[in-house]
């Protein structure tokens, strides 16, 4: 009996343990991806947001939020060209005009196609596969123990946004179609 017991507790802390090391993957996964959302405007170039304006330059996330209260205290304070760098939280079928970088929850990927059609000018970013393949820009994604992405610059253009080639450079794949197609 006592044996029993000692190998319940013993899968109870593994489990536990195993579950908590998942849990800090997880959240050093969505810190890493939370840096790239502050960081992208510093490459990227809006024509519709004058530089040195104080306009907010504004992050959407639609649907779930994985980054939880991290990326707010990561952006707090933060300005891009002198644009303070505000955050909201949106549901997809919300007015998304607003945002000038939107990051598409995985929860919300079977809406995509009125995601992209609702933000036309958006700097496009999530962490869904195939999602630059898809018509979305930046796709974040796992290669190993690293987070890279890959770039559809014919979406970006169409958006009327310019990346900067050294954004381009550091990228794991560069598309250049549109929709749901090779190039």
């Amino acid at each position: 009996m006592a044996l029993l017991k000692i190998a319940r507790l013993l899968a109870f802390v593994l489990a536990l343990g195993t579950t908590a090391v998942r849990a800090q993957v997880v959240a050093g996964e969505y810190q890493i991806k939370a840096a790239f959302l502050q960081n992208f405007p510093k490459f990227v170039e809006w024509p519709s947001l004058q530089e040195g304006g104080a306009t907010p330059l504004v992050i959407g996330v639609v649907g779930d939020d994985p980054f939880g209260p991290m990326l707010a205290a990561m952006i707090h304070g933060v300005t891009s060209n002198g644009h303070p760098l505000a955050l909201v939280h949106l549901h997809w079928n919300d007015r998304l005009t607003d945002c000038h970088i939107l990051f598409i929850s995985a929860s919300e990927i079977n809406h995509l196609p009125q995601i992209l059609s609702g933000a036309p000018n958006a700097l496009t970013v999530s962490d869904c596969a195939s999602f630059a393949r898809r018509g979305g820009i930046i796709e974040l994604r796992k290669s190993g123990n690293r987070i890279r992405f890959d770039i559809n610059i014919a979406s970006a253009r169409r958006a009327g946004l310019r990346i900067s080639s050294k954004l381009l450079g550091l990228a794991m794949n560069v598309y250049d179609f549109g929709q749901g197609g090779a190039g």
